[in-house]
């Protein structure tokens, strides 16, 4: 009786080490890929600090309303702003051309509105959104369907891209 108490306590010890030590080996697995994702951030980050950097003559002018969204809205619009804001520097003003690009977000009685312009090259004429699958426009239209929402694009003078889509109250309990 002493000696089956003896095997089954040893194999629960057993037992119990194997799994912290998987429990360690997932642990260094994700923390791994966390460093490498962290390095990848990095890595981006220092990207726009030299785009910026190098877009001196350009202006950014934001105006926007005090809105607290809720995360589910948060995250797809600040890829927006970080997508068309960083096209618009690459793109809208060739051979350091001088300008400017305004954001403005603002509520309209239950919806959002976010308007981002430039006034620079604008688009090329024979240029059409919906037969081209550019990172740009596919994130537009895929983040616009998550926010339930609708855009429009005005190549006058410059590049304006309108986002409109209902507004979400901030709820608390989407904080994990």
């Amino acid at each position: 009786m002493g000696r089956q108490k003896l095997l089954i306590i040893t194999a629960l010890i057993y037992s119990r080490y194997r799994l912290k030590q998987r429990s360690n080996e997932l642990l260094l697995m994700q923390k791994s890929e966390i460093d490498q994702q962290n390095l990848s951030l990095q890595h981006l980050v220092l990207d726009k600090n030299q785009l910026i950097g190098e877009k001196e003559n350009i202006a950014i002018i934001c105006e926007v309303d005090d809105i607290t969204l809720d995360v589910s809205q948060t995250i797809p619009v600040g890829i927006i702003l970080n997508e068309t804001v960083t096209n618009a520097l690459k793109y809208a003003f060739p051979d350091h051309q001088t300008g400017s690009i305004n954001i403005l977000v603002k509520q309209i009685e239950d919806f959002i509105e976010i308007q981002i312009s430039d006034n620079g090259v604008g688009l090329p004429k024979e240029f059409n959104p919906a037969s081209l699958n550019t990172l740009g426009i596919t994130l537009l239209k895929g983040l616009t369907r998550q926010l339930k929402g609708s855009y429009r694009l005005k190549n006058d003078h410059g590049l304006t891209i309108v986002l409109r889509f209902p507004f979400r109250l901030y709820d608390p309990k989407t904080i994990v």
